[in-house]
């Protein structure tokens, strides 16, 4: 007989992602569901790829990352934040932001150390955590308005809290949190020495707003000391395939996520890393390049929010990300997977349910999410297709 599984392993269940991506494939729906786009990166990103590797850098790259991509990333912060990280003790590259969060998790948490999530959030963070031996303790945004409230926040810490994990902006509502919501998170953990790890892969992808990085705003060393701040490459550039993130700590974090990081991949894509440099030092350099993306997506979230207003959902507005999530308790009494499940075989457009961004035993919204940072032929399908809803026999439940 074969030997017992680890334990760990009973709570992991297939990503949602994945399960609604192959249910839209299987219907021949409209996939407005994972988050990625379905349009391809500009000819000067690709063309740094092929030049990487048509120039010779196909062997193993360090594996802190290569020195020029480590480089750009410093460049950027500057740049962009006035934020100064020292390529060689400050910034680690890794194979997306995915294997960033593991990484950090697995060099900050001992078992039975806490993590207060704020959610919804990503359906890998709890795996994250879990795997390295912690305890995800979940403290939910309020109101429709997805407030977070300092003072549950607060009241969350106990003395096996290690740290305070939350995405900026945010993923899955596209919220990006105020500057008092900002002093809240940084007032809780620096009152109880506690980490505070940032999801930034959203960063450049904002409407009406700027993303603003907590050491930006608490300009002080004790502060950026707790901070470790997260980004990849992917979503800036649309090449969520090609793996390429960063996590950026002090010397001390540092140290310990290159120590767990060379023995989970060791090294991240050379001629990737080369590419992605090139990619950074281009909107250093041309900043509006970036923002002139972030206006078309912009375009896009409006002409999905019309249409959807246009069913009887209640979308709560993003300032950042590619995603809306929108409310559909007033059309429909189901769950947000059996709305899902209506869409996909009704209105034949994939969406993806908020319950896997919660953990269990917490009320739910009535809320789907829906991917707008795909082409317009296929975002206009989506639209058509949801407008055909029949309005006049709403399908309540």
């Amino acid at each position: 007989m074969a030997k017992v599984l680890s334990n760990k392993i009973a709570s992991i269940q297939p990503s949602i992602f994945s399960v609604i991506s192959a249910k839209a494939n299987e219907l021949g729906a409209v996939n407005l569901g994972q988050g990625f786009p379905d349009y391809d990166c500009d000819d000067f990103i690709k063309q740094a790829a092929i030049e990487a590797i048509t120039t010779g850098h196909n062997q193993y790259a360090p594996s802190q990352g290569t020195a020029f991509l480590r480089s750009a990333i410093a460049e950027h912060e500057q740049k962009f934040y006035g934020l100064f990280y020292k390529p060689n003790t400050n910034i680690t590259v890794t194979s997306g932001a995915t294997e960033a969060l593991w990484t950090t998790f697995q060099a900050i948490l001992n078992d039975g150390d806490e993590v207060i999530v704020i959610e919804p959030s990503y359906d890998s963070y709890s795996p994250c955590i879990t795997f390295a031996g912690g305890v995800y303790v979940p403290c939910k945004l309020v109101n429709d308005t997805y407030e977070l409230d300092g003072r549950l926040l607060q009241s969350l810490v106990t003395t096996k809290t290690k740290a305070i994990l939350f995405t900026n902006p945010h993923n899955p509502t596209g919220k990006v949190f105020s500057k008092e919501e900002l002093s809240w998170i940084v007032t809780t953990a620096r009152s109880h020495n506690l980490y505070i790890v940032c999801d930034e892969v959203y960063e450049h992808l904002t409407y009406d707003c700027n993303h603003t990085p907590i050491p930006m705003l608490f300009d002080e060393p004790e502060v950026k000391d707790l901070v470790i701040r997260i980004s990849s490459l992917g979503k800036t550039f649309s090449v969520t395939g090609w793996k390429i993130g960063w996590v950026l700590a002090n010397e001390t974090v540092t140290s310990a996520i290159r120590a767990v990081h060379q023995f989970i991949v060791f090294s991240v894509s050379t001629p990737m890393q080369i590419a992605a440099a090139k990619a950074l030092s281009f909107i250093t350099e041309n900043p509006m390049y970036i923002r002139e993306y972030a206006n078309t997506l912009m375009v896009k979230r409006d002409k999905l929010i019309t249409t959807i207003e246009s069913i009887g959902l209640i979308p709560y507005i993003p300032k950042g990300g590619y995603f809306v999530v929108a409310n559909f308790s007033k059309v429909f009494s189901g769950t947000s997977r059996e709305y899902c499940q209506f869409l996909l075989e009704e209105n034949m457009v994939a969406t993806i349910p908020l319950e896997p961004f919660y953990s269990k035993n917490v009320s739910l919204p009535n809320a789907v999410r829906f991917c707008f940072s795909k082409k317009d032929e296929t975002l206009q399908n989506a639209i058509t297709n949801l407008a055909q809803q029949n309005l006049t026999s709403k399908p309540i439940r």
